[in-house]
Formats: structure tokens, C-alpha cells, sequence
């Protein structure tokens, strides 16, 4: 259940308004489909934006006649809606669109957008929304007072990916966004040099200090339980439990620093095998880990692909191939006619992190192909 504006309107997963006043609770059917994000309170009523299994519907509802007018029929996955001043700004997998909400609610303008999150307000009022597919990148929109698109504008980052976070912004010497998106990577931009931490050095002082205050604990201890032993025992041991609190940072760090070489984890870097062909060397080499044999094979060249790459093999060799095209992608189900828990690929090593129309090979690379553990 979603709410908004100090619980006085909620939404639930039964496309159910519920309108809170005082200590009455009102129900409100808006339709079939869920009410997945908070509405926002307008002077022309209630916004809401209802995801359904054909797509969407966005409504407004008036508190005081019970009326239900239809503004727009939408698209799949909406995002969090937003208002700007007396502008309501709601988005979802086709467009993101702007609605003027006085004694009515007018749609104004729309524009092209994949955006299934949450969208942001810079300091200079402008609309940040991401763009929830591979190499999308941030959609930049000027909207004026009226609710007209005026100017639109990307940005992208090194790590572009899916993404249903806004950016956030803040003033420090100057100004600062930061990124995040659905891989757990965050990236942060200031238009000033941002200082590098220095690393405070290492002292042995504190683990001498704490190792002194051991000693002395457990000495004091021993004496005192020649005559008083519940008594010590509890003292001791709070004090050993206090000891071993204190020091723990320190035999970490020291532990940390001394790790031997076998603990060290290795590179996941694909390593050529010098038993290959040379005139394989320079191209693109492909490797299926079948469960009691491995295929290789090489020399492929200009297959931009991973889907590409496999596909050609795949023909080459009579290999059959089973492919699914999802939401985010064509993906292979099996191959040979080999399922089991299902595929996954590496590039020279690295796990392969979106579907194989969208994963680039490089021109000389190693494609590694196993089953999922």
C-alpha cells in the first residue's frame, strides 16, 4: 500500500483508493490493475496512476463528488509521479507526460521516455529521468510554467545500465550529482576538484595500549579471586569481553595487511591456451563447456555480438540453439539441446551482465559459454 501527503490518500495492490479523513476510512475502486506509487494531491483531486496488464491508466479523482475522469491511457511499468508547482509529471516505458492541475487537470505536453523509477528536480527546476535500458543514460527536460517541454537535453555515464534511481543534487563549494543504477555502481560529478582522502597511517600505539590493558585486567583478575571469585569472575570477564571489543579493529587491520599470497583471490582474465591454433591468435575464440566435453573453436572475425558470435558458430557446426526474446533482451535457453539450470557467458573472463543482443564482443576475445551452477 502507497500513501501520500500524511496518509490522508492511499493506494493498494487491489486498485482501491482508500481516503483517510479525521477517523474516517473511505474506499474508492479506480479499476482493475494496482496502485503501485503514491498519488499526488492536486487542486483539481487525487492523481493516480493505475498499472495493468495492457499497459496503464492515469485518473484523477474528486474527493468531493466521487467523480473518476480518465486523462490518458499509458504504457507499461509507470514511474513515481512528481508535481512542480501546479504541474504533475508522470512517466512509464513510452513517454514521460505533464499535466496542468488547477480547477481541472489538462494534459500539456509529452516527450519519448523509458523510464520505469523515480524522477528528480535539479536546483535549476529542470526534470532528471533515467533511462531504464542499457546505455540510456539520464533524460535532461526544461518545462516552463505552462507545463510545455521547452528543451531537452542526455547525459550519460562510463556505467550506464538499467537504472529506476534519480540522480541526487546538492551544493557543496559548487555543484554535485550523483548517479546510481540497478548493478549497485554509483558515480559522482562536481563542476570543483574534489579532494583525495589521504590515508591515515597505521599506529601500533593503540594495539600496545589495549594489549597492556589485557595484561593487566587479567593479572587483577587472578589476585582478586583468591578472595572474592563470583565477584571477579563477572568483572574479569565483562572486562576481557571489553578487551576483546577494543582490540578486534586493530588484529583486523593487522591481518588485513599481512594476508598471505594463497588468500589473495586470482583474476578472472581468460588465459589463451598455447595449445590453439597460432592463426587463432588475434580473433574471436568461442568455448562451450558442454557436461562431458568442451567445444572450441576460433578464428571468427567483425561479429560485434555475443549473439553474433554464438549464432555463427552455432550454424557452422550444427549446433542447435534455442533462443528466448524477453523484456530486456534475447536470451539463450539452450544449447545442443542442453538446458539444465540454464547459460551463462563470459567475455575474457568477465560474467556477462545483460542479454546477448546487447553484449559487445570485442574484436580479438575470448566467448566462454556454461552452465549455470
Amino acid at each position: 500500500m502507497v500513501q501520500a501527503r500524511a496518509q490522508k490518500v492511499q493506494g493498494d495492490e487491489q486498485g482501491v483508493l482508500w481516503h483517510i479523513a479525521n477517523t474516517t476510512v473511505t474506499p474508492h475502486y479506480i479499476g482493475e490493475g494496482a496502485i503501485r506509487h503514491a498519488p499526488l494531491i492536486t487542486d483539481a483531486g487525487v492523481l493516480v496512476h493505475l498499472q495493468q496488464s495492457s499497459g496503464s491508466s492515469i485518473f484523477v479523482f474528486n474527493k468531493t463528488n466521487g467523480s473518476l475522469t480518465l486523462l490518458n491511457q499509458s504504457s507499461f511499468s509507470p514511474g513515481i509521479p512528481i508535481q512542480k508547482g501546479n504541474l504533475s509529471i508522470t512517466t512509464d516505458s513510452d513517454y514521460i507526460r505533464v499535466y496542468r492541475c488547477e480547477s481541472t487537470c489538462t494534459y500539456v505536453d509529452q516527450f519519448p521516455s523509458h523510464s520505469n523509477g523515480e524522477i528528480a528536480l535539479d536546483t535549476d527546476g529542470r526534470v532528471w529521468v533515467n533511462q531504464n535500458v542499457i546505455g540510456g543514460g539520464w533524460l535532461i527536460l526544461g518545462v516552463n510554467a505552462t507545463g510545455n517541454i521547452v528543451s531537452n537535453s542526455s547525459i550519460n555515464s562510463t556505467h550506464d545500465g538499467y537504472s529506476t534511481s534519480s540522480p541526487t543534487f546538492f551544493q557543496s563549494r559548487g555543484s554535485i550529482v550523483a548517479f546510481g543504477n540497478d548493478f549497485g555502481i554509483l558515480e559522482v560529478y562536481a563542476n570543483f576538484p574534489l579532494e583525495t582522502p589521504t590515508e591515515v597511517p597505521y599506529s601500533w600505539m593503540s594495539l600496545v595500549y589495549g594489549g597492556t590493558f589485557l595484561c593487566f585486567i587479567m593479572f587483577s583478575g587472578f589476585k582478586i579471586i583468591q578472595g572474592h571469585e563470583q565477584w571477579a569472575i563477572r568483572m574479569y570477564s565483562m572486562s576481557l569481553l571489553i578487551c576483546v571489543l577494543m582490540l578486534t579493529p586493530e588484529f583486523t587491520v593487522v591481518v588485513e595487511r599481512s594476508t598471505p599470497d594463497f588468500l589473495i583471490e586470482e583474476s578472472n582474465e581468460e588465459v589463451w591456451d598455447p595449445t590453439w591454433p597460432t592463426d587463432w591468435n588475434g580473433t574471436q575464440v568461442i568455448i562451450i563447456e558442454f557436461p562431458s566435453e568442451s567445444f572450441i573453436d576460433g578464428g571468427y572475425l567483425g561479429h560485434q555480438s555475443v549473439e553474433a558470435l554464438t549464432m555463427a558458430v552455432a550454424q557452422q557446426h550444427n549446433i542447435t540453439i534455442v533462443k528466448e526474446e524477453m523484456y530486456f533482451g534475447t536470451y539463450i535457453m539452450s544449447i545442443d539441446g542442453i538446458e539444465e539450470n540454464g547459460w551463462e557467458f563470459y567475455i575474457d573472463g568477465q560474467l556477462g551482465q545483460t542479454s546477448v543482443d546487447v553484449a559487445q564482443m570485442p574484436e580479438s576475445g575470448i566467448l566462454r559459454w556454461t552452465l549455470a551452477s
